[in-house]
């Protein structure tokens, strides 16, 4: 992979180093922030420009941890009122399909997240299974009727213009088998190779532009 291509700098000038499995979510939730807050506050700038999504940061960037600010409401006395928190509960979206990519509609599933008690849940016309989940969530685990069960690390997928992250994807798409350390390879760039191939682009076994489109279209980030 070329230098060009492939960018393991970390960025960010905050005081929070970040770690495998962190998301802006989950790290504004351990500081009682709402995660907009986080995102947008302007020391975070770089951060925001160099990632683009606050799911998938890379572990060793930095970022900034505003101070709380308080928020005054005005409630009539002697009544009951509900104030819901912003963000809580984020979704979890997982999409099933087949080997041919076609989507297993109205499929029944079972999620179960960081060991809680499995929850029932109904994929929708296209696939799709829609859960709701704790910011500072880290394992989902979901459960097919026939048997078949998958695990979800919540929160560890990097960048697709990094190492780590063009390996994240290979392997979970079952092209990587090898150690995912974050390292080029000779096994990574073979694994590039036949991804390509697979997907009828140029097999230069680098994490060009319309490699990593194609990696994220398949892994939907």
């Amino acid at each position: 992979m070329s230098d060009q291509d492939i960018d393991d700098a970390n960025v960010g000038k905050g005081t929070y180093l970040v770690r495998a499995g962190d998301s802006i979510a989950s790290i504004a939730h351990k500081f009682g922030l709402f995660a907009d807050t986080v995102w947008d506050h302007p020391d975070n700038a770089d951060l925001k420009s160099a990632r683009g999504n606050p799911d998938l940061l890379l572990a060793g960037d930095r970022v900034t941890i505003p101070e709380k600010q308080l928020q005054e409401e005005s409630c009539a006395a002697g009544a009951r009122h509900r104030f819901r928190r912003k963000g809580i509960p984020r979704i979890l979206r997982i999409r099933l399909v087949d080997c041919d990519e076609s989507p297993l509609s109205n499929t029944k599933v079972t999620v179960a997240v960081d060991g809680a008690a499995p929850a029932s849940v109904v994929a929708d016309g296209d696939g799709w299974v829609e859960h709701g989940i704790e910011p500072n969530a880290k394992i989902a685990i979901v459960r097919l009727e026939d048997g078949s069960e998958f695990e979800f690390k919540l929160g560890s997928l990097s960048p697709v213009n990094t190492t780590p992250g063009v390996q994240q994807r290979l392997h979970n798409l079952g092209y990587f088998n090898g150690r995912l350390d974050g390292k080029p390879s000779e096994e990574l760039r073979h694994a590039l190779m036949d991804f390509q191939a697979g997907r009828e682009l140029e097999p230069t076994g680098e994490a060009d532009g319309p490699t990593r489109d194609e990696l994220e279209k398949l892994t939907s980030c």
